[in-house]
């Protein structure tokens, strides 16, 4: 099974080019970590849809217009400002993802072709600013502000359901939203932050602002010439002051979210029906994947020396031995279903090593799910490495195909590998 890489997510940009829909989430993140969040956001686990901002038509929203370029005009004092600026915003290598919730409501292709005819911005009445609907709100709070990793790639959240071309619409929907939402303090939320002070003074003196006590969050980011809003109630605020980005797991470690997010990405296993399955863990401790496999599986058999640190549910046996002391008692349970390790302070073929000799018991179909450490230092190229360890593995291991080598979000130096038994 292929990953989503870029191919399909810009297959599904560009099939959401054909459909509106009155809000979207803006996402900022660095650069570098575009893809591997995009992809991340795109797959089963929340099943956003990426978007580019063209497809973002808000109603009553003029079309931008083309500005007129003179190619004989010198370059002015202005002009060099800003490209100044766009140099600086290249070495700061943010960006903004532009994303479709799975609840975010669409319009047909007729709706977005009326709102796309030429009008002009004096013509135009200016949209009244509406809240995020309420199943947009509750995906908000359910599922994203309670993940445990992606405050490590968002840097900000932009909540939006209307789009400008100018700043004047601020008038009017500050005083649409103090009149219907009942907003009395606004916190502002604005990217880039050098458009802050230009919000600010475009603003209604009447419009209270404050950082920390505030009743709604008004979003506004600029993004190729034009204005996405926003209004939040204070609940849907995601940043270091809401608490988000401190949130305890509750779980024993890192290495349940590492699994839990294997199951919902990997496609074989999303669809698998486990209930009968018998699944080995090597380098069990403290009991991540033991924690999140055991309510899956008719039994889980983990291996370590140390302790694990969860109240063992009856269907869990724990060996208190290295694993190679424990192959006699293991082959009494094959064929098995499953195979798993992510040992600590385990070289990727080391791992391979001690997974070896595992291989026979597991049954014809099913899937050793393994994390390969990669060395942190600066002048090992990963992907290089990763990709030795690809080979490594199909040398050692036949009989097996790789299904995909994926970089979890919960990994940091680390990838992690699932591969399917094909022959005995």
């Amino acid at each position: 099974m292929e990953a989503v890489g870029s191919s399909t997510l810009a297959e599904q940009r560009d099939s959401a080019r054909v459909s509106s829909n009155d809000e979207a989430l803006l996402v900022l993140c660095d650069e570098t970590k575009r893809s591997r969040l995009e992809e991340y956001l795109a797959s089963p686990v929340f099943g956003c849809l990426p978007i580019e901002p063209s497809a973002f038509q808000a109603s009553g929203t003029p079309p931008l217009p083309t500005p007129a370029v003179d190619e004989n005009a010198a370059p002015t004092e202005v002009a060099k400002k800003r490209k100044r600026k766009r140099k600086r915003a290249v070495l700061d290598s943010v960006c903004l993802l532009f994303l479709r919730l799975p609840c975010s409501p669409s319009s047909s292709p007729s709706a977005v072709e009326s709102t796309v005819e030429p009008t002009s911005a004096a013509s135009s009445p200016p949209p009244a600013l509406r809240q995020p609907s309420a199943a947009f709100g509750a995906f908000m709070r359910e599922r994203l502000f309670h993940h445990p990793f992606l405050y490590r790639y968002a840097k900000s959240f932009y909540i939006v359901t209307n789009a400008s071309n100018d700043l004047d619409f601020l008038q009017d929907i500050a005083h649409d939203a103090i009149r219907t939402n009942k907003a009395r303090v606004l916190r502002l939320c604005v990217f880039p932050k050098s458009r802050t002070e230009a919000v600010v003074n475009a603003l209604p003196a009447e419009v209270q602002l404050h950082p920390k006590q505030f009743t709604h969050v008004l979003s506004i980011a600029r993004e190729r010439g034009r204005y996405y809003y926003g209004l939040a109630p204070k609940e849907l605020f995601w940043g270091p002051e809401s608490g988000v980005h401190s949130v305890q797991m509750d779980k024993v470690s890192r290495a349940y979210h590492k699994m839990k997010e294997v199951f919902t990405r990997i496609d074989c296993l999303r669809l698998a029906d486990t209930a009968q399955w018998t699944a080995i863990d090597v380098g069990a401790a403290p009991g991540g994947w033991t924690q999140y496999l055991s309510p899956l599986m008719k039994q889980v058999i983990s291996i370590d020396p140390g302790e694990l640190r969860i109240e063992l549910p009856p269907n869990v046996v724990h060996l208190k031995k290295k694993v190679e002391d424990c192959m006699e008692e293991l082959r009494k349970e094959a064929p098995v279903d499953m195979l798993a390790c992510d040992m600590n302070m385990c070289e990727a073929l080391q791992a391979i090593e001690v997974m070896l000799p595992l291989a026979p018991l597991l049954r014809k179909g099913g899937y050793i799910v393994m994390t390969w450490k990669l060395p942190k230092r600066m002048d090992v190229n990963l992907e290089v490495k990763t990709e030795a360890l690809r080979v490594n593995f199909a040398e050692q291991f036949a009989g097996f195909e790789i299904v995909q080598v994926i970089w979890l979000l919960a990994n940091m130096y680390e990838r992690t590998v699932v591969a399917r038994k094909i022959a005995e």
